[in-house]
């Protein structure tokens, strides 16, 4: 029996959907890496980053759809 494959985003690219999306800031987005151990404090220069790979995805993802 075949598994199904499922596209589940992890923390990073899906704090950075809701920053490309306008759903959240990135100040917001710093707070929320925050809780969840990725950075020591609220930086916002680390957040932009850490999360700059999968924005760099995500806008890869969406010229090809276009």
């Amino acid at each position: 029996m075949t598994g199904k494959c499922y596209n589940i985003p992890n923390i990073l690219e899906s704090l950075a959907m809701d920053v490309m999306s306008g759903k959240i800031t990135i100040e917001e987005a710093a707070s929320e890496l925050n809780r969840c151990n990725y950075t020591p404090y609220v930086d916002t220069v680390r957040t932009q980053t850490i999360l700059a790979p999968y924005v760099e995805k995500i806008s890869a993802e969406k010229g090809a759809t276009k």
